[in-house]
């Protein structure tokens, strides 16, 4: 019983690693998403029409954003570029 619990509880660590992707995982989007998607930014952030229609959100534009502030940051470094969102 004790080893059937131990590989559950391996099987979820490893479920819940696999399901963000090496980019969503980074450090550094990590943290500039977590900045730009604060409160008092999204208050003031103010779309085009365009994105209004898209549905796009605050969110949405910090993750993306991000992502390229992320990889630039990256290429810069002479590293690899990562898969974010998925």
């Amino acid at each position: 019983m004790r080893s059937g619990a131990a590989r559950l509880r391996l099987l979820l660590l490893y479920c819940s690693r696999a399901s963000a992707s090496a980019g969503d995982r980074d450090q550094h989007y990590r943290s500039c998403v977590a900045e730009c998607s604060s409160a008092e930014r999204c208050a003031a952030w103010q779309p085009g029409a365009s994105l209004r229609m898209l549905g796009w959100s605050c969110e949405h534009d910090c993750r993306y954003r991000c992502m390229w502030q992320a990889a630039d940051a990256r290429t810069a470094a002479g590293g690899r570029t990562l898969q974010y969102h998925g």
